[in-house]
């Protein structure tokens, strides 16, 4: 994508998550944003959101459970139209520069959710067992 005066595409139908705007609370940053169509896009996904720059700055009060914050972040506030990050997340550490995930959180409720796998595999594999057990008539 070109910068400065290039005429831009207006972007819609995306998801941005798991990335991180360190240099989110810059004028150039709030410009920046202004290509993506407010209510277009969708900044959060599966409980997950981005990493914002000037969080703690913006909302002071905000508590992190989970390494994500308790206030949703606004976005394009500037232009008269906001969008959310609903998850925003306390730590950059999950994202990389490219914007790929680098040490993805865990999902929650991932334990519970394995160990529901490991006991029906097992009892699967017990009623196969029963029922190819030769039976004593």
């Amino acid at each position: 994508m070109e910068h400065g005066n290039a005429k831009r595409q207006r972007i819609t139908g995306n998801i941005f998550w798991l990335n991180a705007f360190t240099n989110s609370n810059s004028q150039d940053s709030q410009a920046n944003t202004r290509w993506v169509i407010p209510g277009e896009n969708d900044w959060d996904y599966n409980g997950l959101g981005n990493y914002w720059g000037d969080y703690k700055s913006r909302y002071p009060a905000a508590i992190a459970t989970n390494n994500i914050w308790s206030i949703p972040y606004e976005i394009n506030e500037t232009i008269g139209s906001v969008d959310y990050d609903h998850f925003p997340l306390e730590i950059s550490d999950w994202v990389d520069e490219g914007g790929g995930s680098s040490n993805p959180p865990p999902v929650p409720g991932a334990p519970a959710l394995l160990i529901v796998a490991i006991i029906t595999a097992a009892v699967i594999l017990l009623v196969k067992r029963v029922r190819a057990a030769p039976r004593d008539e």
